[in-house]
């Protein structure tokens, strides 16, 4: 596996050898955890490692779609049951937002954040991973 030559001087400045020398094993583990296949690495990367990832038809992999789907369900449930502990306009609003998450799904479009490679990651890139997975996440919702 190539990784893009920005991202491994980065990688390499930031003392995350290690993270570069380990990336493959941790690809192949997520894939095999996942049920996913990852693609080569994105040439133009410059500050992680992104690649396309095709997730195996019975993954089991939520989308977003399933997340927002569940949130409403949830919501719906739950607060009834702890006895409407927010104003109603509150809970409708939230599901409003659920429901525009719904509706905004398109699989076409989908990106996976893959934060089990965050979790193994060198402590030196952790910060900057989850700062890249979190300005990543606002994008796309």
């Amino acid at each position: 596996m190539l990784v893009p030559p920005v991202v491994r001087n980065k990688a390499l400045a930031a003392g995350a050898a290690r993270w570069l020398d380990e990336l493959p094993v941790l690809i192949a583990d997520l894939e095999a955890d996942w049920g996913i296949t990852v693609g080569p690495p994105y040439p133009d990367a410059t500050k992680a490692f992104v690649a396309e990832a095709e997730p195996a038809p019975a993954s089991g992999l939520p989308t977003g779609a399933d997340k927002g789907r569940w949130l409403i369900g949830y919501i719906e449930t739950t607060w009834p049951e702890l006895d409407r502990p927010c104003s109603e306009r509150a809970v409708e609003h939230a599901l409003a937002c659920a429901a525009r998450r719904v509706a905004a799904h398109d699989h076409e479009r989908a990106v996976l954040i893959a934060l089990a490679l965050l979790r193994r990651a060198e402590p030196t890139v952790m910060p900057h991973a989850i700062s890249a997975c979190g300005i990543a996440c606002s994008a796309i919702e």
